[in-house]
């Protein structure tokens, strides 16, 4: 009685076995394609934000992040893609515009607490933060912390003092921006576009005290 169901079990065992290695092999297949297909979308996602059009860009890189949910570089452009497709839709659908605005913060939280000593991610959230600003006023603070904490991971990156002195200046905060220009010129000597703020700010800022004085 034993023999038949040895004889079985040995003839199914390598149809199992067989079975089992193309199923594994198809299933790697399809995970190649689909981190391929979503690498694919993440670039033509990219490029229409790059010729300036948000609605393409977010809609792209949404689907490359369903796609590969573990990577962070792209929540943090697709953070980024939604708050400028916000800033494109608060004057024509307020409400789909707040809702794109709640899913970049979402997205941009997100990949931050996923790595936050990533230098690149945190100057997208600079991006990402000031885009918002053209919806509230308070995301310019976040703007700003977000620049603070870059310049912690990158201290010696003077575009990081120069994009800082300019909303200090915006806010009416002329001495803080000035010493933040000097400092990038202390880091970068030929910083041109910081000289030529740094100049226009400090006459700006004497011409308001001899009016005060």
């Amino acid at each position: 009685i034993t023999k038949p169901i040895k004889k079985e079990f040995k003839l199914i065992y390598p149809r199992v076995a067989k079975g089992l290695v193309i199923f594994a092999t198809l299933y790697l297949l399809f995970s190649i394609f689909q981190l391929w297909y979503a690498d694919t979308l993440f670039n033509q996602g990219e490029k229409a934000s790059d010729l300036g059009n948000p609605g393409r860009a977010y809609n792209l890189l949404t689907l490359a992040a369903e796609l590969n949910r573990d990577e962070p570089f792209y929540t943090s452009e697709l953070a980024y893609s939604a708050a400028a497709a916000a800033a494109a839709l608060q004057e024509t659908d307020a409400t789909l515009s707040a809702a794109l605005k709640d899913e970049a913060i979402t997205e941009l939280d997100t990949t931050l607490k996923v790595s936050p000593k990533n230098v690149s991610f945190w100057r997208t959230a600079i991006r990402t933060y000031f885009e918002l600003t053209s919806l509230d006023k308070k995301y310019l603070d976040d703007t700003l912390k977000a620049i603070d904490q870059t310049i912690k991971l990158a201290p010696t990156d003077p575009k990081l003092y120069y994009n800082k002195a300019l909303i200090l200046e915006s806010e009416g905060k002329k001495e803080e921006s000035i010493q933040n220009l000097k400092t990038a010129l202390k880091l970068k000597p030929n910083y041109l576009e910081a000289k030529v703020a740094l100049d226009e700010t400090t006459q700006s800022a004497q011409s308001e005290n001899d009016e005060v004085n």
